[in-house]
Parts: C-alpha cells; sequence; structure tokens
C-alpha cells in the first residue's frame, strides 16, 4: 500500500533517502524517456501500482502516485477533489492552474503547508505528487508543528 507520509514519503520511500537503497529492494525501472534535463532530475518507479520517484543528485525529491496514494485512511487517487481536500484538512493555494495533459485538460490544486499538488480530472482526483519542503522553507507547515 502507498500510503503518503506529508513532508516524510509514500510508502517505505522517503524523502531525502538515497534512491540507490530503493533501486534493486523495491524492483524500481528507471525511465530514462522522464529524465528532466532543465532540472537534472532522473526519474525511478514502477508501472503498477504506477509510481514515479524524482531524484536529484541520487536522493528522493518528490513522488507522483498515479494509482493509489492513501492517506488517512482514504485512497485520494479516484475521490472527488472536495472530498480530498476535506481528507488533506487543508485549503489549497490561491486559484488552481490548468493545464492540457494528452488532450485533457486538468486542474491543479497546491497544498504549500503539505507539499502536495492534486491533479483533477473533471472534479476527480488523478495524479498525487508529493514533495518535500525543509522546515526553513516552510516554517508554518502543519507538518512542521505549526
Amino acid at each position: 500500500m502507498l500510503e503518503w507520509n506529508p513532508n516524510r514519503g509514500v510508502g517505505v520511500f522517503r524523502f531525502g533517502d538515497r534512491i540507490d537503497r530503493y533501486i534493486s529492494a523495491m524492483g524500481l525501472d528507471e525511465f530514462p524517456d522522464e529524465y528532466n534535463e532543465k532540472v537534472g532530475w532522473k526519474v525511478y518507479g514502477w508501472s503498477k501500482p504506477e509510481l514515479r520517484i524524482w531524484v536529484e543528485d541520487r536522493k528522493i525529491e518528490s513522488i507522483a502516485c498515479y494509482d493509489e496514494c492513501w492517506y488517512r485512511g482514504i485512497n485520494l487517487i479516484g475521490i472527488d477533489i472536495s472530498k480530498a481536500i476535506a481528507c488533506i484538512g487543508s485549503n489549497p493555494e490561491d486559484d488552481p492552474d490548468e493545464f492540457d495533459v494528452g488532450g485533457e485538460t486538468q486542474t491543479v490544486f497546491e497544498f504549500d503547508d503539505v507539499a502536495a499538488q492534486l491533479w483533477v480530472k473533471e472534479n476527480i482526483v488523478v495524479t498525487v505528487i508529493c514533495s518535500f519542503f525543509p522546515e526553513e522553507e516552510n516554517p508554518g507547515s502543519v507538518v512542521n508543528g505549526s
């Protein structure tokens, strides 16, 4: 089960850990076609359940969940955005952005206090991207006790 622990990780994967310890132990594949030259990240993950781990300098920076992302006993993938917001217990930042993804519009809700983005299509969460904000970058974070 891929359970999200805000500002800590998803499942067994912990933000800031070196990816090397997970590659063979967890059977991760590298996705070179998803390599982002602009920021210098590499991408690892699985196809089932679909998961992508973005890595910079061999350390886990962000994790994208496409099939499951459990939080407080609820799989955020596949539920209505209003239920996801209630589950997270936080309001998204500002106005959501819209992007064309494969010819379909997806709306991105950002939750800075838990370092997450929820990608939504027709009011249903289709992707959750979880990240890490060091305490000094987000001193008001609910994760950091404020």
